[in-house]
């Protein structure tokens, strides 16, 4: 009788010790603090930003690509590309089959020369624009510019700008390059990037 009841009340003085709220606190304050860590290191916004200029500067050579093609081919330039002799008078390029007041229609390259007319992934659904304008370098070679590169958040450009960059006039072929950033690129061989035709 005696060693049951010492059983018994052996069994009934072991207790489950958990978590105190502070402890909770503490492990849920660690486990913020190296969320944070975590983001700032990743930086999912620069990595956002940065997948979009690269996109930019591939359809840039894209565009580069399509341009030098069609010169092959038809021993000129594509006509809308003309009149813009220098990058004061660089011209949006239009949306896929649009034809806006303010910006250069170049469906002319569709569908043989490239797929489709890219449209920046920040510019105005309702604009006419693609976020790319055109000039041609000294009147001869057409220079494609991305003009939301580098930034990350859509900021108010007027559609009939294109002053928010610089050229460089000694490197051939389509490219861009930003005194800002110091990104520069080019693209198409160097046996087909420079051509002169007639208007």
């Amino acid at each position: 009788m005696n060693d049951s009841h010492k059983h018994s009340s052996g069994r009934t003085s072991h207790t489950c010790k958990g978590f105190t709220l502070i402890e909770l606190l503490i492990g849920v304050g660690i486990i913020g603090i190296l969320s944070s860590i975590v983001l700032v290191a990743i930086n999912p916004s620069k990595q956002l930003a940065d997948a979009y200029d690269a996109d930019r500067k591939n359809n840039v050579r894209n565009y580069g690509i399509a341009i030098n093609k069609y010169v092959i081919d038809n021993w000129e330039r594509p006509p809308p590309i003309r009149n813009l002799p220098s990058e004061d008078d660089a011209a949006p390029i239009c949306k896929y089959n649009v034809n806006g007041q303010n910006c250069r229609n170049l469906d002319v390259l569709v569908p043989d020369y490239m797929p489709e007319i890219p449209v920046d992934v920040l510019e105005d659904e309702g604009s006419d624009d693609t976020g790319y304008a055109i000039y041609e370098a000294h009147g001869q070679r057409p220079i494609v510019v991305p003009l939301f590169l580098g930034m990350s958040s859509n900021p108010e450009i007027s559609s009939s700008s294109a002053s928010s960059y610089s050229s460089s006039s000694n490197s051939s072929g389509y490219y861009y390059n930003n005194s800002s950033s110091s990104s520069s690129f080019s693209s198409s061989s160097s046996s087909s990037s420079n051509y002169s035709s007639s208007s």
